[in-house]
């Protein structure tokens, strides 16, 4: 597989990925998987024109933020087939509108930000949240502590 990045900070001693310019990434990516911060700043990151860039079997996954996808714009490249698909794990409005155009296409796949919400998931953070509890009660260091 072949890895693309695109970041403000690269790390050059990598060699198991490709550091490229966005542009770059958006045309070459199998599956094109948003990780960044939103914001004013970045604003509408995958816009109409992003995605006119992306591959036909391309599948946009926006796990970040839901202002970085233009949703109206994605919505007509999914329906167009533009791009294969999309995941969505995040929305710029939750839950997502009655009258989105997102619904009912059968090539999109959202979970209103609980992808990682699993039974195992959560089991796991209540026994580590114990642990920890645990730790602290007995003058121990706690495995993640969030301020030594």
């Amino acid at each position: 597989m072949n890895v693309l990045v695109s970041t403000a900070h690269p790390d050059p001693d990598t060699r198991a990925i490709r550091f490229t310019d966005l542009d770059t990434v958006i045309r070459e990516a199998d599956y094109l998987s948003l990780h960044t911060r939103g914001g004013q700043s970045t604003g509408k990151l995958i816009d109409a024109g992003r995605l006119q860039m992306m591959k036909p079997t391309a599948v946009l996954i926006n796990a970040a933020r839901g202002s970085l996808v233009d949703e109206e714009a994605l919505a007509k490249a999914l329906y167009d087939g533009t791009i294969a698909g999309a995941a969505l794990d995040v929305l710029e409005t939750e839950p997502l509108p009655g009258d989105s155009p997102l619904r009912g296409l059968d090539n999109v796949l959202i979970t209103y930000h609980l992808a990682g919400q699993t039974a195992q998931a959560r089991t796991r953070a209540g026994l580590a949240a114990a642990h920890a509890v645990i730790d602290v009660l007995e003058n121990r260091e706690p495995a993640h502590p969030v301020d030594r």
